[in-house]
């Protein structure tokens, strides 16, 4: 969880990955998600946000 917060916040992690998954598992439900797309949806919502 730790490295889903944090890498698309360093300076290189961003620069050298085209592909990004999410993988969920549970008993009988399998789920992936786009990490990337994900990650840049949220930063388009919040960037003219007034922190």
């Amino acid at each position: 969880m730790t490295a889903q917060w944090d890498l698309p916040e360093s300076t290189w992690f961003l620069k050298i990955v085209d592909k990004w998954y999410f993988r969920y598992e549970g008993d009988t439900i399998e789920y992936r998600e786009d990490a990337l797309e994900s990650y840049y949806r949220v930063e388009e919502r919040y960037a003219n946000y007034p922190w």
